[in-house]
């Protein structure tokens, strides 16, 4: 499975010079979803002693991760060890070599040990972290202990600011989306009215997009109209990874669509 996976990535363009393989035999994480109405779908994951779970610090490479721009981390790869391990040596590395460190929260309660456990290791990692993206819910997973209850998506923000992040992305669904930056600027951003079909794979889409913005040097305003262009698209399809657009179609879709006005980048409460 892991060299079909490698081959496919290679014949689609996408560097595979840092892909680890597990020889161990283990399984690959499962994913279950279920779409019963626009309202009402999800995911369900299967990782217990899973490969992605596996991999170790001996694994990563410093010179791969010095050779990036940035290196982008999901919060699940912090839910059990020893990839958790890898992940800290992995943002280790990466400060030692000037690469950006950027961070979707990706919280999953089922991956997790308990509330305490989930805040002190999102904790840990976040204060290392340049960008953070994250909807509400997973920003509060990592107050639960130092913010207890805190709904204000800026008293967020400035925390992790305080601490040197350099962006936080609050994603707030239909709502739209918040951007705060460390030398005090606020972004909002809207939505673009769309037929969900369900919601599993918009956030992904949402960081891919925002994150090809930045990397293209486009104004931040735009960046985070893409990354809405593409949760969008991701929205109305009935699949996840194969209803990821291309740039083109992201394009192409926000020159049709224009993103609604967003008003409120304070509190959600």
């Amino acid at each position: 499975m892991g060299e079909y996976i490698s081959t496919t990535m290679k014949s689609a363009g996408i560097d595979i010079g840092g892909m680890v393989v597990d020889r161990s035999g283990a399984r690959n994480c499962l994913a279950i979803t279920e779409i019963v109405s626009p309202y009402q779908s999800g995911s369900y994951m299967y990782r217990e002693n899973t490969a992605d779970l596996l991999i170790e610090p001996r694994e990563i490479s410093e010179e791969y991760i010095r050779s990036s721009a940035a290196v982008m981390l999901s919060g699940t790869a912090f839910s059990r060890s020893p990839s958790r391990e890898a992940m800290f040596a992995v943002v280790e590395y990466a400060k030692r070599n000037g690469t950006a460190v950027m961070l979707d929260l990706d919280y999953r309660p089922c991956g997790w040990k308990s509330r305490e456990e989930t805040a002190l290791y999102y904790s840990m990692v976040s204060e290392k972290c340049d960008v953070i993206i994250g909807n509400r819910e997973e920003f509060n997973a990592v107050e639960y202990m130092s913010m207890p209850g805190n709904s204000d998506n800026k008293r967020t923000a400035e925390a992790f600011l305080r601490k040197g992040t350099q962006l936080v992305v609050v994603k707030d669904g239909a709502n739209g989306s918040c951007a705060y930056t460390s030398d005090g600027l606020i972004f909002e951003c809207g939505v673009i009215p769309t037929a969900i079909k369900k919601t599993f794979g918009s956030g992904d889409a949402f960081a891919a997009g925002l994150l090809f913005g930045l990397f293209s040097g486009s104004p931040f305003s735009d960046c985070m109209e893409l990354g809405s262009a593409c949760a969008s698209l991701v929205l109305a399809g009935i699949s996840c990874a194969d209803a990821m657009p291309t740039i083109e179609q992201a394009m192409i879709h926000l020159k049709r669509n224009p993103v609604h006005p967003h008003s409120e980048c304070g509190s959600t409460a």
